[in-house]
């Protein structure tokens, strides 16, 4: 900012001092005349008045510096969004159709040629969540993205332009949609400080004239596996009329539900689905879906997905099975049923025909269904079972622990299970014993075991001579969970017990035949 005043500052000084010194024994003539609060209203608007022609004299004026325009680059923005390739009115060019001309290269006329010539460094850029560059021959169809970062492309070419020829001005040519990245008004900031200017080329209807949309409404619902998960979303009907819709909830290629509606012109529905149980913990994606009449403006609105995380449940469901009656069942039985943690089934096999269904949903028989341990969180197994169940149900208590990450706790002779279940069994080699009354027990730091649990209080419960094994040599990927260490002959023997292998936790203990 500068000055071109035509005379001396010693006038303009000595002409500020004359103003001042008549508009102090105006301003005294004025108090003695009219009431103060009026008279310093009035004695306040001269003296801005004189203020605005002093500054008038001396002639302000405003300098900027505008750089030669061979010496900056122009950085031309096309929005490659899946929401322009709506048609605003029936039969009209799409969005994305009426860009395309301003940006080819091959036609002299076009904005970007005329640019180029003026300019002579013109860059082009396509963008929906990341940009590309658009090359001179292959406009074409180009692909449209899902999203639109519009504040990231910009923060990108910014940081872009610090390697590279100056850049001297943004030109985005946008529907104005975006949904993704940082704000666009944040990243505009440092254009601002630096003196370059973005120029937006609005494309299209600020609001499409035939629109169904659909959402998630909550993007963060809380789930816990085998537990009620309620889903919400909300429709929106922009057509001119009321229009009769469905709208499905998917996970993966499974349709859930499909909801009818009737929605008025202008009308944002909520809808709440039936509530939902996963089966298992983990990330689950559902998907949902409107179903739309011809003439739906923005295709891209119509499906909303969601990925929810879905918790182990506060209570675990513990399933025990044997093909016989052990001596440590009632035990058991007793301890996980009154457990708030756990929620305990059990499957006994009291001769070739009858058994012992402890729970609801237990059905006397030995399943079939592969998927039968995915219900499950942990399971009790008596090795001597597995040669009763078939081959397909074996395989797939590997998947409950390798993939699923349930648990496993094994128990009586380890033959069968090194057989038929390999290293899912964390003890190669195992010593029959009788444990006598002194037998140490000792739990090590587990998820297993609260830190309140007190092994040694377990002891009267135990039989004075406890039937078991002590493993003599584990996998590798095994760790001890429950330390026993007996006296007399087996107190050279390795420690007892076991766990952990693959993804599940596993505890191998004694049992008798």
């Amino acid at each position: 900012m500068g000055f071109d005043w035509p005379f001396s500052p010693v006038w303009l000084a000595l002409g500020a001092f004359v103003f001042l010194f008549a508009l102090f024994f105006h301003g005294r003539s004025l108090l003695e005349a009219t009431v103060p609060r009026f008279a310093w209203k009035l004695i306040g608007l001269r003296a801005l008045a004189g203020g605005v022609f002093l500054l008038l004299l001396v002639r302000p004026y405003l300098e900027t510096d505008e750089p030669a325009t061979n010496e900056f680059r122009l950085l031309a923005l096309a929005d490659l969004s899946g929401s322009m390739d709506v048609r605003d009115d029936r039969g009209g060019l799409k969005r994305i159709e009426q860009v395309s001309p301003h940006l080819d290269w091959s036609n002299s006329d076009s904005w970007v040629s005329r640019q180029m010539a003026k300019y002579g460094k013109v860059e082009k850029l396509g963008f929906a969540q990341d940009a590309s560059r658009l090359r001179s021959r292959s406009w074409g169809r180009p692909e449209l993205g899902e999203k639109t970062a519009l504040g990231d492309v910009l923060e990108s070419a910014l940081q872009d332009s610090e390697d590279q020829s100056p850049l001297g001005s943004v030109v985005v040519f946008t529907d104005g949609r975006n949904n993704s990245g940082k704000p666009v008004l944040e990243v505009a900031k440092g254009y601002r400080i630096r003196g370059i200017p973005v120029n937006v080329v609005g494309v299209g209807k600020i609001k499409p004239m035939g629109d169904l949309s659909v959402r998630f409404s909550e993007r963060k619902p809380k789930a816990v596996a085998k537990e009620e998960l309620l889903l919400k979303c909300e429709a929106t009907n922009l057509f001119a009329q009321p229009v009769e819709t469905s709208v499905r909830l998917s996970l993966g290629e499974k349709v859930l539900q499909e909801i009818p509606l009737k929605l008025k012109t202008g009308e944002t529905r909520s809808i709440s689905f039936s509530p939902l149980k996963p089966k298992s913990a983990g990330p689950q994606r559902y998907r949902i879906e409107i179903v739309t009449p011809s003439g739906d403006a923005d295709p891209s609105n119509d499906v909303d997905s969601l990925l929810v995380l879905v918790k182990p449940p506060d209570r675990f469901l513990t399933l025990y099975m044997s093909n016989r009656v052990q001596p440590l069942y009632p035990f058991v039985k007793r301890v996980l049923a009154d457990e708030e943690r756990f929620e305990f089934r059990s499957l006994v096999r009291l001769s070739e025909q009858v058994f012992h269904a402890f729970g609801d949903e237990m059905k006397p028989g030995y399943p079939e269904d592969p998927s039968f341990w995915m219900d499950y969180d942990s399971v009790i197994l008596d090795m001597e079972t597995l040669t009763d169940l078939n081959a397909t149900l074996v395989d797939s208590l590997k998947d409950f622990v390798q993939k699923k990450g349930g648990g496993l706790l094994l128990f009586g002779p380890t033959e069968k299970g090194r057989e038929l279940l390999g290293g899912l069994v964390p003890a190669k080699e195992v010593e029959r014993i009788l444990a006598k009354d002194n037998l140490s027990l000792v739990t090590l730091e587990e998820p297993l075991f609260r830190p309140e649990d007190n092994v040694d209080e377990m002891k009267p419960f135990l039989p004075g001579r406890l039937p078991g094994f002590f493993v003599k040599e584990q996998n590798p990927a095994a760790r001890g969970v429950v330390v026993s260490r007996a006296n007399g002959r087996f107190s050279s023997s390795k420690p007892t017990v076991r766990a952990r292998s693959g993804t599940g936790g596993f505890l191998t203990t004694g049992g008798d035949r």
